[in-house]
């Protein structure tokens, strides 16, 4: 349970841009027009961003080093990685359609296809990352061949295959170790 609550900044990482952005707008929109405020609010936003970033890939670079160290239960840990990829799902439905907005924007919407792939790609990194971690502690316990293992780190890191794999190899494992403590019984 440790594990899952530090690892909650990936969990909430591309709905923190969205929420810092609909504040931004709001602020902007109610508030004050002033260019200071407008420049203030610009700084704020870029000091927030790389704030969450650099948090965020701490915690997934830890949690790699933990996983390694053999700190983690293998179970939890693909478990946690298959709840943060489900959570994402409506994000990148949104970034999706956020881009193919962009894209009926022509030449003027290239900034929301920028931004669209641009924080896709850093939520799909990280939870790569987190991908890696679980399949290396599956892997030290003896729950997946070494080809297995690969492949679910490989996976980890392509777009919808990622969930997929993440709920597969919860599935696959629990039911390993629940036909391993039967066998124990």
């Amino acid at each position: 349970m440790k594990n899952n609550l530090k690892l909650l900044p990936v969990m909430f990482y591309p709905y923190i841009y969205m929420i810092c952005l609909a504040m931004y707008v709001y602020i902007y929109s109610n508030i004050d027009n002033s260019m200071e405020m407008q420049s203030n609010g610009m700084v704020i936003m870029f000091i927030l961003a790389i704030v969450c970033n650099l948090y965020s890939l701490i915690v997934v670079v830890v949690n790699l080093i933990m996983a390694i160290k053999g700190k983690y239960n293998a179970i939890e840990l693909v478990k946690t990685n298959m709840i943060i990829k489900l959570v994402h799902i409506p994000a990148y439905m949104i970034h999706f359609a956020l881009g193919m907005l962009g894209l009926l924007a022509s030449v003027w919407g290239i900034g929301f296809i920028l931004w669209a792939v641009l924080i896709d790609l850093m939520t799909i990194g990280l939870t790569g990352m987190i991908g890696i971690s679980a399949s290396v502690c599956a892997r030290k316990e003896g729950m997946l061949s070494k080809k297995m293992a690969l492949l679910y780190a490989i996976s980890s890191f392509i777009y919808c295959v990622d969930v997929v794999s993440a709920i597969v190899f919860f599935v696959t494992l629990r039911k390993g170790r629940v036909a391993t403590e039967e066998v124990v019984k």
